[in-house]
């Protein structure tokens, strides 16, 4: 059976966010942990017709092996307007 890639190519221009910062609770399994949740919209053209949504659930600062995670960075920037 061949490995299935999940993965996309979207390019264009941010349109909008709503992109949160938020902590775990007590109860999950890394208590404390500071992620990013929501959702950003991609204009893909230059009239602002074609808007592409894209939702990001749990996106940590780290990956599950300690690196730094890319789209954490990526995703703050967006939240502090750089």
């Amino acid at each position: 059976m061949k490995k299935m890639i999940n993965a996309t190519h979207i390019e264009g221009l941010l349109y909008e966010h709503k992109l949160e910062k938020k902590v775990t609770g007590e109860n999950s399994k890394n208590p404390g942990t500071e992620y990013i949740s929501g959702t950003i919209d991609i204009a893909t053209d230059d009239n602002g017709v074609n808007i592409v949504p894209v939702h990001f659930t749990y996106v940590t600062e780290k990956t599950s092996k300690g690196n730094t995670n890319a789209t954490f960075g990526m995703l703050n920037n967006i939240i502090e307007g750089n």
